[in-house]
């Protein structure tokens, strides 16, 4: 992703060059250069709500169980997900008395987390 965001500051100087011969095309082609993006911070928007609302149901999960049984699962084998695809980027594990949940949008190194007794976090903070 980081190469696309090169490619595109690296457009933006043909625009300044532009722009001191030709101010209204460079106006336009920047406005055209900034809607290229709206497409895609969309679609990472929907799949960002898509996780939240997987880890909101994992957490209701978690915390039902615990007041049905006592005790907070040992993992989310009777979890039913939502969609399939958010597994890959949800894990889950029990702590002490409580429970963390780890999940991440695109890159695993860069990820959030609950924690039953902590609340939320975020890593590398």
């Amino acid at each position: 992703m980081q190469g696309v965001y090169w490619f595109l500051v690296l457009l933006n100087l043909p625009l300044f060059a532009i722009a001191i011969w030709k101010p209204r095309w460079a106006l336009w082609g920047g406005i055209l250069l900034g809607a290229l993006l709206l497409p895609w911070q969309t679609a990472e928007n929907r799949k960002w709500a898509q996780i939240h609302e997987e880890v909101t149901g994992i957490i209701q999960f978690a915390e039902t169980e615990q007041n049905t049984f006592g005790d907070y699962p040992d993992n989310l084998s009777n979890y039913d997900f939502q969609r399939g695809w958010t597994e890959k980027h949800i894990s889950y594990s029990v702590e002490g008395d409580g429970y963390r949940l780890s999940y991440f949008m695109d890159n695993a190194n860069i990820s959030y987390w609950y924690h039953s007794e902590e609340g939320f976090g975020y890593y590398p903070d």
